[in-house]
């Protein structure tokens, strides 16, 4: 079951403007349109998502799908006269196939027809060549926490990139990443027999091994090349995690560079801006920014969301237990009900199925 909220407030934070207009959030009921995709030059499936808004005195939880999203007609359309529909995969998302992907050099927008009739389409994005990555890298310090009681340090992990920016043009960055890391239930190689496990039951199928990902829903970096045009940044600081039950076994951590709009490096540093050190994405904010979507009919319509086009480059960088040393939270199995974990390594959550990047 999805919350709403949480689309809302990601889709607000969505969005490309060629300037960045603020707007005082009303306390309205009204739901809002929100359209929000991405386009990139690496395979698909891409996808665009279509939803509604809920009122501040509504709970998300309760509320269905709209059925204006349904069985909408979503296109890509490009600048040389190419056209891509949409395949609906239900409540509102639609997606390209496997093989579609954006060209360097050629402008893209996506056009929604909704089951009512009502047309929306974004404003065109050039798919910007991407600046080369020449290395990922990693280090392990201490990181100063600071709360309101005390001070302290916790052992982490950065990741750093050397990139070399092109000096021939103005350069915006997004960067993303994502992490995977290997999990090991330690009696998940026991024979399949009854283990104590509460609260589920006595009976328990052992899995040993297994692998979990976790996504950047709380990270937002951006920049542009105005303090660095044409050089070379050697160890430029992307992301920081904190050493604890990810690194057990080995860590993998897949980080993106996007070579973004200058529309679209406004759009995200006001929402970076927005939401300071404090927040995350999707979080309410003080004021909406408005995305690059618009209503034809109605131009004065207010609309959610953005459609973002990028090129991608990207770096895996691996870190092994052993450039760690000893890992906080580790399962300790013992006691009259064994934690799930410790029989059953999809309970992380996670999944047994090895990714084809692993190292043997």
């Amino acid at each position: 079951m999805k919350s709403k909220n949480h689309i809302l407030l990601l889709f607000a934070c969505l969005g490309l403007v060629s300037c960045i207009d603020q707007i005082d959030i009303g306390l309205g009921e009204e739901p809002v349109l929100i359209i929000e995709g991405s386009l990139t030059d690496q395979p698909g499936p891409h996808v665009v998502n279509l939803d509604f808004s809920t009122g501040f005195n509504k709970n998300a939880l309760f509320e269905k799908t709209r059925s204006e999203v349904q069985g909408a007609q979503v296109d890509i359309v490009d600048n040389q006269g190419g056209r891509t529909n949409l395949i609906d995969q239900k409540n509102g998302k639609y997606q390209t196939s496997q093989n579609f992907k954006g060209k360097s050099g050629v402008a893209y927008h996506v056009e929604v027809v909704l089951s009512n009739g009502k047309r929306y389409q974004s404003l065109p994005e050039t798919l910007l060549p991407a600046t080369e990555i020449i290395q990922g890298s990693f280090e392990k310090r201490d990181l100063e926490v600071v709360t309101e009681t005390s001070t302290g340090f916790v052992k982490s992990i950065f990741f750093k990139l050397d990139i070399q920016d092109n000096p021939e043009q103005n350069d915006y960055y997004r960067w993303r990443y994502r992490g995977t890391y290997q999990v090991f239930a330690p009696l998940g190689n026991l024979p399949d027999t009854c283990i104590i496990a509460c609260p589920r039951g006595p009976c328990w199928e052992t899995i040993a091994d297994c692998w979990a990902t976790d996504f950047d829903f709380q990270f937002l970096k951006v920049d542009s090349d105005t303090r660095f045009n044409g050089e070379l940044l050697k160890e430029f600081e992307i992301y920081s995690i904190q050493v604890d039950r990810r690194f057990n076994i080995g860590y993998s951590a897949l980080i993106e560079q996007h070579a973004i709009s200058e529309r679209s490096h406004n759009y995200w540093q006001a929402v970076k801006n927005q939401i300071g050190n404090n927040g995350t994405i999707f979080e309410t904010p003080n004021f909406r920014i408005n995305g690059n979507i618009r209503a034809v009919e109605d131009p004065d319509e207010f609309v959610l969301g953005y459609f973002n086009v990028s090129s991608v480059s990207s770096v895996r960088v691996f870190v092994d237990r052993d450039d760690v040393g000893s890992t906080p939270g580790e399962i300790l199995c013992g006691g009259v009900c064994l934690p799930p974990e410790c029989i059953d390594c999809e309970q992380w959550p996670a999944t047994r199925v090895k990714p084809d990047f692993w190292p043997n």
